[in-house]
């Protein structure tokens, strides 16, 4: 679907698709935290499945904010971060070839209580190339 990313998981609702670093750095997260990466993954695929509004839980899955995206046709992209213990996936949707899907854009393990802007500025940027 886009060069540099991997299907993980598509359902009624989405298509789940995670950056190759993202993967990458999961895949090494997991061999110390991997019950962090487990829950990771269950909440996408619940996004998949069931879509936002299934998305109850307001301390896995946060709207951190919308932020500029760099596409004249949208001013701001929401980003999202999935939450697990310290582990953090963030991301947004955009709509791709037709289908609605959830970017996973980047990771990081957690340093402090508020996600690092600049990360979020980035992928409201990212967001903002791939929406169709």
């Amino acid at each position: 679907m886009i060069d540099g990313f991997e299907q993980f998981t598509s359902g009624d609702a989405y298509v789940v698709l995670v950056k190759s670093d993202v993967g990458d750095f999961l895949k090494d997260y997991e061999k110390s935290k991997p019950k962090d990466v487990r829950k990771t993954l269950q909440i996408l695929k619940k996004l998949a499945n069931f879509g936002l509004p299934y998305m109850t839980d307001s301390t896995s899955f946060v709207r951190e904010d919308s932020f500029a995206s760099g596409n004249k046709n949208r001013r701001k992209m929401v980003v999202y971060a999935v939450k697990s213990f310290q582990l953090r996936v963030y991301g947004g949707f955009a709509k791709l070839e037709g289908k609605q899907c959830f970017l996973c854009l980047e990771a990081a393990k957690k340093q402090k209580d508020k996600a690092d802007r600049a990360q979020l500025e980035r992928v409201a940027k990212a967001l903002g190339a791939w929406d169709d």
